[in-house]
């Protein structure tokens, strides 16, 4: 599950997230959250920093406002991957999924720095040659 944090500690620089929750409906832990995998913490990466509404610099593992992820795993180099983007941020993680249980700090894969005239990621369709279409929605400057 890609979340983002709403801890009730009224800080919105809690880091986003992404758990691993059984899914399994026999297994004694069902429903619980396993494990949790951090983002990349890359400054300066925020939709709200290339729209001048931050002083200080957005990092890139807050403010995302959970979105859209793939659902469906890209294979590369015998690794899973899916990708998750941030509604606020236009971030998009790739995450390494082989090992589910011990998932690695997720990359930061596009930052709104790179993508111009858009923001709020939308959608992630996987292609049948490993590639990955993603859709924004346009900026509102």
């Amino acid at each position: 599950m890609w979340s983002s944090d709403k801890e009730p500690d009224d800080n919105p620089f809690d880091p986003d997230f992404l758990a691993i929750i059984d899914a399994t409906p026999r297994s004694r832990t069902y429903g619980k959250v396993l494990t949790t995998a951090t983002l990349q913490d890359v400054s300066n990466t925020d939709l709200l920093d290339q729209l001048g509404l931050a002083n200080n610099g957005i990092s890139s593992n807050v403010l995302n406002e959970a979105q859209h992820m793939a659902h469906n795993p890209i294979s590369e180099n015998g690794h899973n991957y899916l990708f998750m983007g941030g509604l606020i941020s236009a971030n998009v993680f790739k995450r390494d999924v082989t090992s589910p249980l011990a998932i690695p700090t997720c990359p930061l894969g596009t930052s709104s720095a790179q993508v111009s005239e858009f923001s709020s990621t939308d959608d992630f369709i996987p292609e049948s040659d490993s590639n990955l279409l993603v859709t924004y929605i346009p900026t509102w400057r």
